[in-house]
């Protein structure tokens, strides 16, 4: 008897702390259940140095951050008072905004291949600012570099300077772009005195009129670097072709035009002054006595083509006016009607 008492009770008591341990175990999720994080966030502390090409913006600083934070949040954290912000999105930094509200944006005036990139660690990471999640510890850097192309890393700009060297300044050089032709340049960047070439290409139909380095004319295709950013410009202008266009004897021409031009000359002869690819049409009229027979070109009889149109107007039977049309006009030549007799 006294043994199954005993039985009994330990069976209760396990019973008891197995209930118990049930309890303990589902509290977690319990507390889950009502929205409570069983891990509190915790902070981690990382280093932010900002930086354009010239001038160390914010020295490396120590800030505090929540973990699970992004190097774009560093550099925020970092910026946090000093009056600087960001430009751009939230994965692209497009530029940085000063306290007094000038800029600094990527191709900048002078730098066509220039922008802002981050290191962390002192490696460039494969992925976007607000990609990339900190550990505590880290070092991020925010720089601004002129020629991406060129060299990606930053400017070592903690590099003593030697007072007896002189420093050595570039000024940018910005290619603006042309509708009718491309303008290149021998470098980029160039200091006070040095020479700078140019190659200037136009588009067909199009030949080079000028070139201006900050809005000035420059003799030739070449120019020396003054003590200051300069923009360079090439003019184009449509080729233009001489079409002489004469009636023989027996007709008269009563009108030859392109592109609003009017005629030279009037009466039996006029020469005109046809752009690229522009459209010529002269009319010539029978003088009495004398009908049409042809349009001729360096002698021989011209035809209707793909670009070239004759128009013939008759009066019982015989033409009494007729209309050449040149279409696409590329090239200089000379074109005659000719009349005989009746």
């Amino acid at each position: 008897m006294r043994n199954i008492l005993g039985n009994k009770i330990i069976k209760r008591v396990i019973i008891a702390v197995l209930a118990v341990s049930m309890v303990l175990a589902a509290a977690p999720f319990m507390a889950m259940a009502k929205g409570t994080d069983p891990e509190p966030e915790t902070k981690i502390s990382v280093y932010v140095k900002v930086q354009s090409h010239v001038a160390v913006l914010i020295p490396e600083k120590k800030v505090s951050i929540a973990r699970n934070s992004t190097a774009r949040d560093a550099v925020l954290a970092a910026l946090s008072g000093t009056g600087c912000s960001l430009l751009g999105d939230e994965s692209y930094i497009t530029g940085m905004q000063y306290p007094d509200g000038t800029r600094l944006t990527e191709r900048a005036e002078g730098f066509p291949n220039s922008g802002w990139m981050y290191h962390v660690n002192g490696e460039a990471p494969s992925l976007m600012i607000n990609q990339y999640f900190l550990n505590d510890g880290d070092r991020v850097l925010l720089y601004f570099v002129t020629d991406y192309i060129k060299s990606m890393d930053p400017v070592d700009l903690d590099k003593p300077v030697d007072p007896d060297t002189p420093e050595e300044i570039y000024y940018g050089i910005s290619l603006l772009k042309s509708k009718h032709g491309k303008i290149t340049s021998s470098a980029d960047k160039a200091k006070a005195g040095e020479k700078v070439t140019l190659r200037a290409v136009p588009k067909k139909g199009y030949k080079l009129s000028c070139i201006k380095v900050n809005g000035k004319k420059i003799s030739g295709k070449s120019f020396v670097m003054p003590k200051e950013n300069v923009k360079v410009q090439a003019g184009y202008s449509l080729n233009r072709y001489t079409l002489k266009i004469r009636a023989g004897k027996g007709g008269k021409l009563t009108f030859a035009k392109t592109s609003g031009a009017k005629l030279k000359r009037k009466g039996t002869g006029g020469g005109i002054s046809a752009g690229y690819g522009k459209t010529v049409t002269a009319a010539v009229r029978a003088r009495k006595g004398y009908q049409f027979v042809k349009w001729t070109k360096s002698g021989k009889k011209v035809k209707t083509g793909k670009y070239i149109k004759i128009s013939n107007r008759k009066s019982k039977g015989k033409v009494v006016k007729s209309v050449l049309t040149l279409k696409n006009v590329k090239k200089s030549a000379s074109y005659k009607a000719v009349f005989v007799k009746k």
